[in-house]
């Protein structure tokens, strides 16, 4: 026995530590389960096979070297984008004369701050011997709570549904196989702790590095634990297992070439190149109405009914077609839509658009396809100096995202509508549905600011922001005016001719 198994009153002692922000002692063992639906499981890797029992490493009679202290950080540069970087650091204490810190550059696609905490923390315990006790510190409850709190829940699952399973794993393989103790604690970040600055400064310095590092991750097939618990498993996480072991399972090519077509667009607004996760969270983002949220979510599957999906149906291939006079467009797609049909609507609402824009903001991004349009969920405009023009950015998902939906409405009530059909739209109507679409939001966000909403209310100092410079004779309107009658931008309705 090498009495590193946590007894009923040591894992009271590490309940005590948490509650105290202090050291808590990771436990190496697993769980043993006498029941046989506990033993069996599902989802294994069946090339991890191993025979030899998991032995710890023992010391025997080798003294016990000196305790290691270490602080571990991470860091990442432009989160959520292509342009990401990540780096980790390990500081120790001065006593530890002859350890060298570390700072490397994590290498990857996942470029998280959480990969670079969880990195930190592999590099340390991978620098200090095997039988060599190490007190590890720690500003990221990521890391604190994976290793104390939720491990147990994670390896029952099989790690399904577990963001970075591949680094997670690695370490909890290294440090069940160490033959010393390893403890835990986790402090404030930022709080003036020399370690954990000097850790700071060191993840900081290796996201800046030229070249990633190599990271090990490498698991002793004597600690490689895999499947999921069968008497665990439930019907969510027997699906999310099936998904995760189908090759590319969201890689539908129609998605990829929207992803794609979006990803550019937002570059080339903001200068970063955001990642598949970061557009599909965007599409949800809480300035779009409902519907507008359920229109971009199908544009970015390529579900909307056009084009394409009229040629497969019989005797309606002619709705795949666009019907406008003088428009070239064989088949209709969502970029022809929205931007490119030769329709008065499409020419006229853009413009409309961007004048109201114009009076906020001096250049006004080009919409030339449906990625351009849901662009705007990841706007980013920020002043010379860097800073984030919050409201502008508010501004312009609201104009971008009710034009576009406003475009797509006219064009089925033209292709469906039967009365709609007979008659053509006039410029001064097309003008008109726009000026009223845009009024009815700003009276939304208007009335949002009532109390009475409680958390789905909006700040009045949101919506002053994000209407500032287009409100009609706004010089003359009350610095508060979201409780003012007869508030509207200041593009007017168009009147009939002859009437002035």
């Amino acid at each position: 026995m090498d009495n590193l198994s946590l007894t009923k009153s040591r894992l009271e002692a590490n309940k005590i530590a948490r509650e105290e922000d202090d050291y808590v002692t990771f436990n190496p063992s697993i769980k043993r389960e006498d029941d046989l639906a506990h033993i069996i499981r599902a989802f294994t890797d069946p090339k991890a096979l191993c025979a030899d029992p998991a032995y710890r490493i023992n010391r025997k009679n080798v003294p016990q070297p000196k305790k290691v202290i270490a602080y571990t950080d991470g860091s990442c540069l432009d989160c959520g984008h292509e342009e990401a970087r990540t780096g980790s650091g390990a500081w120790f204490n001065e006593s530890e004369t002859a350890r060298e810190n570390i700072s490397v550059r994590v290498p990857g696609d996942e470029q998280t701050n959480n990969v670079g905490e969880l990195v930190g923390f592999l590099k340390a315990i991978q620098s200090v011997s095997m039988i060599t006790p190490i007190d590890n510190t720690t500003d990221s409850t990521y890391v604190m709570n994976g290793l104390t709190i939720y491990l147990q829940a994670w390896e029952e699952r099989g790690w399904i549904g577990v963001k970075n399973k591949e680094i997670w794993k690695a370490t909890i393989a290294h440090l069940r196989a160490r033959g010393a103790p390893t403890r835990i604690r986790w402090i404030k970040g930022h709080s003036g702790n020399e370690g954990n600055e000097g850790a700071d400064e060191l993840a900081g310095a290796g996201a800046l590095k030229d070249e990633c590092d190599v990271i090990d991750l490498t698991i002793n097939p004597k600690f490689n634990l895999t499947g999921a618990q069968l008497s665990k498993i439930t019907q969510a996480i027997a699906y999310a297992g099936i998904r995760e072991r189908k090759k590319d399972p969201n890689s539908k090519i129609g998605a990829v070439i929207r992803l794609d077509m979006t990803r550019h667009a937002v570059r080339e607004i903001t200068g970063k190149t955001p990642l598949d996760h970061r557009i599909w969270k965007s599409l949800q983002h809480d300035d779009f109405q409902r519907t507008i949220r359920v229109f971009f979510w199908k544009t970015m599957h390529r579900a909307e009914k056009t084009g394409e999906f009229w040629e497969k149906i019989e005797n309606r291939e002619e709705n795949a077609h666009c019907r406008v006079p003088n428009c070239e467009k064989a088949c209709e797609s969502m970029d022809h839509i929205l931007t490119e049909c030769t329709t008065p609507e499409v020419k006229i609402i853009w413009s409309l658009a961007e004048k109201l824009w114009r009076k906020k903001m001096p250049t006004w991004p080009k919409i030339y396809c449906a990625g351009a349009v849901m662009a705007c969920a990841l706007a980013d405009f920020r002043t010379p100096e860097g800073d984030k023009l919050t409201g502008a950015n508010r501004l312009y998902r609201i104009i971008v995202s009710e034009s576009a939906w406003l475009i797509w409405k006219l064009r089925c009530r033209r292709l469906f509508d039967p009365d709609a059909a007979k008659d053509v739209i006039t410029e001064r109507e097309i003008h008109n549905r726009w000026v009223k679409v845009i009024n009815l939001r700003l009276d939304l966000d208007r009335a949002m600011t009532n109390p009475k909403y409680e958390r789905k209310a909006i700040s009045r100092a949101k919506v002053l922001q994000t209407w500032r410079g287009t409100i009609n004779d706004g010089k003359n309107l009350p610095s508060d005016w979201t409780r003012s009658k007869d508030v509207c931008i200041s593009i007017k309705r168009m009147e009939p001719k002859g009437k002035g």
